[in-house]
């Protein structure tokens, strides 16, 4: 989700992942691009959400491009990572 806010505030680029009962277990704000972009960074920090389809986490986009945070999965033992990201017509 990418949150238009007001001047002066920072946008926000959010991943949440949202349970069946809609209560928000992991909220992971994009931390690749932010200088370029102008949005929120976020904590460089992978987090995970248990549910009954298993251990989710998430990152966004240029998220993707660092190592240290994917680095990461492994030892939290994450079964499925979402990226959204954006895709540029060739």
């Amino acid at each position: 989700m990418y949150v238009l806010n007001p001047l002066p505030e920072k946008n926000e680029n959010v991943l949440y992942i949202i349970d069946e009962n809609g209560a928000t277990l992991l909220s992971h704000y994009k931390y690749g691009g932010n200088a370029f972009e102008g949005s929120v960074e976020g904590d460089k920090i992978l987090h995970k959400a248990q549910t009954s389809a298993g251990t989710l986490s998430g990152i966004i986009c240029w998220d993707k491009d660092f190592p240290t945070v994917v680095s990461q999965l492994g030892p939290l033992n994450i079964d499925t990572l979402f990226i959204p990201s954006a895709d540029w017509k060739e």
